[in-house]
């Protein structure tokens, strides 16, 4: 429904091909697009491949509906964003209550701490806390960016917010986000340090202090040992507490992408053939409460590009790149290079285009503030002023 509310807002569907084609961010999202639909027909397993292909619709739908929109509309993408970390924070709360009352009423304590606290199906723990990473940055960046201008009860909000995110981060104890909440962080402060009064600060760096508190977490406080004894035993064996499991998945998945660096085993059969390679490991890996070995679990490439590349090849994997270096470049500035930053971090450890919810948040952020910036900049029609709704700029002059 949304994406044809977006089209009913055209009056000149002649122009649309070429507003299309002109759109560089839109080009790059369907040149992926096209890379993942041809992948099908190389994959034996045609029945996964189809299911893939229809998970990941939203990486054009979402591009196509914001590179269709024409010119004189603008989406005010900060009041938008802003929406988005008001919907995160009424979910953490959500979670942090049902926790509460598995406390209270049921005696688990445990509820607050890593996969009991994320009670949502669809939702997994890694998914949600690139939600809340993206979320604490930009939250950070705005109440910085707004310090000396927005009211009393404006910064406390985002005050408020900043901190729920960072305190369920650390009771999710998921590591990645560890280190992507600090690379936001920094970069919000980054980005602000040219514009903060000195006296100012103090109050900003004093936000980092609330860092502390993933390590008041019993959870993380254990997830920092597992890493410790990761990075000990990085790319060696150890027979009685091996956890580096992602180690060995990126080697078996890097000998399946030897095997068809070009145009890669297909988006049906990547998976299949990596279970066919971790059939040869023998180590044994510790889960925290026994031993498995790796051909015991359905298990994917845990890293987007690595699984990118062993489906559809170096191509593939080459217009992915693209991508992430369209956002990076993008006139949305902070918002779009942010999400490049906290997308690079993520995807790096987990293939985060495997399922709805990473696939949603990407198609959605990624029209948004590529798609959308590179449409405002092709020059409006002259006509007449048009009646905007409040999700636009208002604004009716040349883009």
């Amino acid at each position: 429904m949304l994406f044809g509310f977006f089209w009913t807002l055209r009056s000149d569907w002649a122009d649309l091909p070429a507003q299309l084609w002109g759109n560089p961010a839109f080009r790059w999202a369907l040149w992926f697009f096209i890379a993942t639909l041809a992948s099908v027909f190389w994959s034996d397993n045609r029945s996964e491949a189809w299911r893939l292909f229809a998970l990941k619709i939203p990486l054009l739908a979402w591009p196509l509906a914001l590179a269709g929109v024409e010119t004189p509309y603008r989406f005010r993408i900060s009041v938008l964003l802003d929406v988005f970390v008001l919907g995160l924070s009424l979910s953490c709360l959500s979670l942090l209550g049902m926790a509460l009352y598995q406390s209270l009423v049921l005696g688990a304590q445990e509820a607050f701490f890593y996969h009991n606290l994320m009670r949502w199906p669809l939702l997994p723990g890694h998914y949600f806390s690139l939600y809340l990473v993206f979320g604490a940055g930009w939250t950070l960046h705005r109440l910085l960016r707004d310090f000396n201008t927005a009211s009393g009860g404006v910064l406390v909000l985002r005050t408020a917010a900043l901190a729920l995110f960072v305190l369920v981060l650390s009771l999710t104890a998921v590591r990645i986000a560890a280190l992507g909440l600090v690379a936001a962080l920094l970069f919000a402060l980054s980005d602000a340090l040219p514009k903060i009064p000195l006296r100012n600060w103090g109050i900003a760096l004093s936000g980092l202090g609330v860092f502390g508190l993933l390590m008041l977490s019993p959870e993380t406080r254990r997830r920092a040992t597992e890493t410790w004894d990761e990075w000990k035993s990085f790319n060696r064996l150890e027979t009685e507490k091996q956890t580096n499991a992602r180690v060995y998945l990126w080697k078996h998945g890097w000998s399946v992408l030897n095997e068809r660096p070009w145009l890669g085993h297909g988006l049906g059969d990547a998976d299949d053939r990596l279970q066919e390679q971790l059939k040869q490991e023998t180590a044994l890996f510790w889960d925290g409460s026994g031993h498995y070995r790796l051909s015991d679990r359905r298990l994917n490439y845990h890293n987007t590009f690595l699984q990118t590349a062993a489906q559809m090849g170096w191509l593939g994997l080459v217009i992915l790149v693209f991508l992430f270096a369209t956002l990076l470049h993008s006139r949305a500035g902070f918002a779009s290079r942010l999400l490049g930053l906290v997308c690079l971090i993520s995807f790096s450890t987990e293939s985060m285009l495997e399922r709805q919810a990473g696939v949603f948040f990407f198609g959605f952020m990624f029209a948004l503030l590529a798609v959308e910036a590179e449409r405002t900049k092709r020059k409006a029609p002259t006509a007449a002023p048009r009646q905007t709704t409040p999700l636009f700029d208002g604004r009716s002059e040349t883009l």
